[in-house]
């Protein structure tokens, strides 16, 4: 039977390093240096404090900060830990590192560090893929179960050696017991136990599957199956290109929490706060701020009017509500390093509101046509094949008031003539159908900001940024010392001894790479 799981197996089951271009394993083994120096910037106290409790005292699966787990409970507490800093890498398809990293650290035993790199790109590629099918839906990011679910599924069954048949199941029992993570729950407080429940679930998946436990193989592209019921539109050629264009080298490593549309905000704002520091001599103080105007492209206004309709507030969403995490960016550089400590959270909190209440967010339809131009030029095979009046009932369901999607306004109509989307859509309806075929070595963030600081005494600071920092296409060398800088082995032993861990030989021991990487 062939199924488009049955290919997403195949190609997992036989991939080999010999496969994967040097450009994808530089990535990857960055990918695993980021995971490893979140992980170890997390309180002690959390959701997964409870995890270990529960969790037997012994297993395969060596934890961070010392002992074993079985598998699946080691999983699960790396999980809980990596996603309540909001800051796990992503890539075009979603955010795959959490699953796919925790479920190779997890299988390491007896593994080389190559295994540990090829089992990771095979998880990155396959629910990458399933969350690129995905993307013209409301379950982006860390809301997509699927994709945390299929990476965890997919890395510990390639760490396993099961064959193409076993792993078919795997990711299609992975699929059966996932979904989509409210994005209430992953705005807030319950983001941490939420995903690793979803990674928690892969794992569980692959080890029924290697038991001979079987499911439907036809669900993804089925009538009524994940594509038909879990988007706007599916994007059926994102499973095209197997082993020739890799998903793998658009990953990014966040500089902040939150969702990626923000980031560039964040930047901004940051910017402008250090050039301040460097005209001024002095620190821009929070009182001194009359007003923050931020323009930004379609999705941040979505993602903002949702955040404002809900009101979540709690230390753990800042990083999605733009307005108050902007308000923490200006009272915690206002009060320094030195005071920072010293201020309870109610007290921040307040303080942030206050930002939070003169900050405008604005649509920039500039910037959103500048995101649609990019996936034109660099993934239209992605999007190819989509014909007018599949783009005009798209355009019905983004308008819905819970999408909260911006309209476009009559001084917007100029700038949206200019652009002619009448041949983007041209494009995309004769663009190849297979990813193969796409530029995504090319492939950037465009999820830029426009930002305006004004102060009470009557300056304003202007700051654009078109992509996020630390994403593809910005330097290779800044991304790499910034993910590095994030370690403690960089603090401890320099520079050299966290190269030493990225470049490790592909033939060493992965248990004994692994305990220098997170301990």
């Amino acid at each position: 039977m062939h199924t488009l799981i049955t290919e997403l197996a195949e190609f997992a089951s036989q991939l080999n390093a010999e496969d994967i271009p040097l450009s994808v394993f530089k990535r990857v083994r960055l990918q695993h240096m980021h995971i490893a120096g979140l992980i170890h910037h997390v309180p002690t106290d959390g959701p997964w404090k409870s995890l270990r409790k529960m969790s037997a005292k012994r297993g395969r699966a060596v934890l961070v900060g010392g002992g074993t787990a079985p598998v699946r409970s080691a999983v699960q507490i790396h999980a809980a830990r990596i996603a309540w800093t909001d800051q796990a890498d992503h890539l075009l398809g979603g955010v795959t590192g959490i699953g796919a990293v925790t479920a190779a650290w997890a299988e390491a035993k007896g593994h080389s560090v190559g295994d540990v790199l090829v089992a990771t790109v095979a998880a990155n590629e396959v629910a990458g893929r399933i969350g690129a099918s995905l993307l013209l839906g409301s379950n982006h990011g860390l809301c997509a179960g699927w994709v945390h679910a299929v990476a965890a599924a997919v890395a510990a069954g390639k760490m396993a050696k099961i064959g193409p048949e076993k792993m078919s199941h795997a990711i299609a029992l992975a699929l059966a017991g996932a979904g989509p993570l409210p994005r209430s729950v992953v705005a807030g407080a319950g983001r941490a136990s939420a995903v690793s429940l979803a990674v928690a679930s892969g794992v569980e998946a692959y080890q029924q599957a290697a038991a001979g436990v079987r499911s439907s193989l036809s669900m993804l592209e089925a009538p009524g199956g994940v594509l038909e019921t879990s988007c706007w539109l599916p994007l059926k050629h994102a499973f095209t290109g197997l082993g020739e264009v890799w998903l793998t080298e658009t990953i990014a490593f966040p500089r902040w929490p939150g969702p990626v549309v923000w980031h560039s905000t964040y930047d901004a704002v940051n910017e402008v706060l250090e050039r301040h520091i460097k005209a001024a001599d002095k620190r821009l103080r929070a009182d001194q701020v009359d007003q923050i105007v931020v323009r930004v492209p379609a999705p941040g206004i979505a993602l903002d009017q949702w955040m404002e309709r809900h009101g979540l507030r709690d230390s753990t969403s800042l990083g999605h509500a733009v307005r108050h995490g902007i308000g923490a960016l200006v009272v915690d550089h206002s009060l320094g390093a030195e005071q920072l400590n010293e201020v309870g959270w109610e007290d921040r909190r307040l303080a942030y509101g206050k930002i939070a209440s003169k900050v405008r967010i604005e649509h920039d339809i500039s910037l959103t046509l500048e995101l649609m131009g990019h996936m034109v030029d660099t993934v239209a095979p992605l999007i190819g094949g989509v014909t007018e009046g599949e783009w005009k009932w798209l355009a019905e369901k983004v308008r819905r008031p819970e999408v909260a999607w911006p309209s476009v306004s009559f001084t917007d109509v100029r700038n949206l003539v200019q652009h002619r989307p009448d041949k983007w859509i041209k494009t995309l309806r004769y663009a190849s159908r297979n990813l193969s075929d796409s530029r995504l070595s090319e492939w950037q963030v465009r999820l830029g900001a426009n930002v305006e600081v004004s102060t009470t005494r009557g300056g304003t600071w202007p700051e654009r940024r078109n992509i996020p920092v630390d994403g593809p296409g910005w330097s290779w060398k800044s991304t790499k010392n910034a993910v590095l800088e994030r370690h403690p082995s960089f603090a401890s032993g320099g520079l050299h001894q966290a190269n030493a861990l990225l470049s490790a030989d592909a033939d060493d021991d992965a248990n004994a790479w692994l305990l220098q990487l997170i301990d």
